[in-house]
Formats: C-alpha cells, structure tokens, sequence
C-alpha cells in the first residue's frame, strides 16, 4: 500500500518503516525453522544398545520439545545414514567411520563402541585366523557392525570363499549351534551382549594387532576390555583384553533446526542418561571430539560463551555503559566458576564417601558367599538371600553417584549379588526336591 498524495515527509517515512517492518516479520515467519510435527529417530535392533538409548532419549526429547518421538528399528549405522539423507528420519545413532558424513551434522559422540571376537567354546578357535571354514556371524546388511568387522576381516586378508559369513544378529549364537563365533562392534552395556556372555559357552578372542588396525583406519583405536567386565568366578574376560573401539554418534541433517537440536542435547546431558547408560561421554568429554566437526549449534551448547567476542564488540560501541556491561559479565563468570568448584567439590566428597559404602556392602556379599557355601538348612538358605537381595537394592537405592555407576567395581558388585541369588536359589530348590 502507497501513502495518499500530499502526506508530510515525516509521515511518509513513518509509512516506510512499517512496510520494512512488516516486510521483515513476514521474511521472518517464513523462513524462521520448525520442528517435525513427529520426531524420527533412526536406531538398530530391538535389543540392543542404541535402540535401548533411542528409547530413553525419546523420553527427555518429548517432553522438552512437546513432539511425539518414534524410536525407527533398524539394521543399523548405514541403513541410518540412509534414512537420513532421504529425509525419513531427523535423527540416527551411527557408528564412526560406518559412511561418508560430508553433507550431514555430528550432535555429538555418545559412548565406545567396542569390538569383541566372539567364538563357542570347544570349537579350537584360538585367534581370528581360525575363522577360516567357520561359521561367523557379523551383523545384518546395512548395520556399522557388519562394515566394522568387514574392515577386520580385510586386515587379515579373509575372503568370503575362506569364512562363512553369515548376517545374522549375534544373539543367535545362543540359538543356532551352527554359529562358530561372531565379531560384534557394539557398547560394553548392549543387553544382547550381557545375555550371550552370561550363557557360559563362549569367550573372548584378544586383537593382537590392534596398534596396526588404529593406524589404517580414522575411526579405530586401540581399547581394553578389563579382566572381569562380563563376568566374574570364571572371570570373563580372564584377563584384561587388546581389541579395539570405535565410537558411536548422534547425527542430523545440516539444515536441522537449533529448536530439535538444543533439546535433544539437553535431553542426553542433562536427564541422568550416564546412571543408565554408564558408558555414555559426559558433557565435557563429547565437547573436546575432534575427529569429526560437530554442528554449530552443538558447539554453541557445548561451550555458550563462543559469542563473547560480538557482545564485547557491542560493549565497545556503548561508551557510557561498556565498562558496567563487561564488569556485570565477568561477576557473574566468577559467581558461576566458584559455584561450580564448590559442586565440584561436594560431588568429589560424595564419590568418596559412597565408594567407601560400596566397598563395605561388597565386603558383606562375600561373607554371605562364604555363610552359604556348606549350608543345608533351607529356613536359613532363604534367610541368605533375603539379606543378599536386600544388599542389591541398598547399592541401587544409596548408591547414585553417576561416575560411580560406571565404576568397574559397581559392575562386578551387582554380577557378585546376580550370581549370588542364582546359587542360593538354585540350592534351595535341590534341597527341597532331595526333601521330598
């Protein structure tokens, strides 16, 4: 609309700055980014760890963003990359160096995932080389494991003439007996992984030449699993073990929206997700990746103050308020480095304090172990396990410190108290049946 003839050239200014302002809302509202009316998020299987973690990160993600979240089963890290790049999903948990990330954005690492040489016991498999004529699972098509354990493969020449590789999901080996071994890239807390280890008939192989994998390949390096992460009395593995890792990633599309990104980073570093999911990176931890660039509004929310240097250029054009402005800046600064060396501190005291509870809670399950090895009175058996069941929910319930969740010992207390309830379970069901 045009001002009427004869307008004063104050008002026909006026006229032209509501037109530029209009103008501007409208560019404005029409360009401004929107969140998906239904968040996809691309994960794996059922079952194992990434779609566990999807799960849960769906929780926080709805209710920071007030979007429904739907948690994709997959066949993995490059079926993900896939969905993402067709626009079929807003989210992917991927493995590193599963495929090219050139026109997508990493949010940030999320935990290690680790290769573990899986093979039956009795079938004289002794090291990778062993697997030729064998039965090896590596991972369904389309999964970063099966892309993973394809690069092993390659570094020690194997052809598929020479092993018999299969897709199937590693969970069957417990199932399918015709499965000599298999070679699985995933985190240390994959449930399917917990499961198969529990079962008794299989074991770890080492990777001997891990320093020269790392070497190849970007996205490897050198890891160990410690002597008794899975289980203990038989330790396995029965000592600390060379392999190597890789690391998983959550991924979007470069054009994602800040208002999906910053909520779903909230929702992974902020909602306790590290008492659940003990191998996840800290906040701090996934701020210094390097390997890959991480989206800018990821690294705005690792490190807000990346815009200092703007606000301190303003500050230099306002004379009569930039030195008020920089000095409410740094007190605040000040204010919040000393809260936060006080929780520091405080955290620390509390580490210490419940690491000292959790050695004096194991001391207690080994004497139970020793109480009832040469009972036979299942009055007292029962009494047993009430105690040691008892001991398992007092660690749960006092024990919340998140660096000690992930503590190698928290881990071999809770295997101490499974196994220990199994034995006495089982004891004083074979007294009962010899009774009648």
């Amino acid at each position: 609309m045009l001002p009427a003839p004869g307008l004063k050239p104050r008002k026909v200014l006026a006229w032209i700055m509501a037109g530029v302002l209009v103008a501007s809302i409208a560019t404005w509202l029409a360009s401004r980014s929107r969140l998906p009316d239904e968040i996809k998020l691309a994960t794996a299987l059922p079952g194992g760890q990434y779609h566990e973690l999807g799960e849960k990160l769906a929780v926080g993600i709805t209710r920071r963003t007030k979007r429904s979240v739907d948690v994709l089963a997959t066949a993995g890290s490059v079926e993900n990359l896939e969905l993402l790049r067709q626009g079929r999903a807003d989210l992917a948990i991927i493995q590193a160096g599963s495929g090219d990330l050139d026109d997508l954005a990493v949010l940030t690492p999320l935990h290690r995932d680790v290769l573990h040489v899986v093979v039956r016991n009795g079938r004289g498999i002794e090291g990778t080389a062993d697997f030729v004529g064998r039965r090896v699972s590596i991972g369904p098509v389309g999964s970063g494991m099966r892309a993973a354990a394809l690069d092993l493969l390659e570094h020690y020449r194997m052809t598929d003439a020479e092993v018999d590789i299969t897709d199937d999901y590693f969970a069957r080996l417990l199932e399918d007996d015709s499965l000599d071994g298999a070679v699985v890239v995933t985190g240390t807390q994959n449930p399917d992984l917990l499961e198969v280890f529990a079962d008794g008939r299989f074991e770890l192989l080492p990777i001997r030449d891990d320093d020269a994998i790392a070497h190849r390949h970007l996205f490897f390096e050198p890891a160990t699993l410690p002597r008794g992460l899975y289980h203990e009395r038989p330790p396995r593995p029965p000592d600390d073990l060379d392999t190597i890792a890789t690391t998983a990633l959550l991924v979007t599309k470069k054009d994602a929206p800040t208002e999906l990104i910053e909520p779903v980073l909230q929702a992974l570093f902020e909602d306790r997700l590290r008492e659940r999911f003990p191998g996840l990176y800290s906040r701090s931890e996934a701020a210094s990746w390097e390997l890959t660039p991480l989206a800018d509004s990821a690294k705005t929310y690792f490190d807000p103050y990346r815009g200092l240097s703007t606000i301190g250029d303003l500050a230099e054009s306002l004379a009569a308020t930039k030195e008020l402005i920089v000095a409410l800046i740094a007190g605040a600064y000040l204010l919040w480095s000393r809260w936060r060396s006080v929780q520091g501190r405080r955290q620390q005291q509390l580490l210490a304090h419940q690491m000292e509870r959790l050695h004096r809670l194991l001391d207690e399950v080994v004497a139970l172990e020793r109480a009832q090895m040469d009972e036979t009175d299942v009055e007292v058996l029962e009494q047993r396990l009430d105690e040691v069941t008892e001991l398992k929910l007092t660690a749960l319930e006092e024990l919340t410190h998140s660096d000690l969740r992930g503590d190698r010992t928290f881990l071999i207390y809770l295997t101490e108290c499974s196994d220990l309830i199994r034995k006495i379970q089982a004891k004083i069901a074979t007294l009962r049946t010899v009774g009648r």
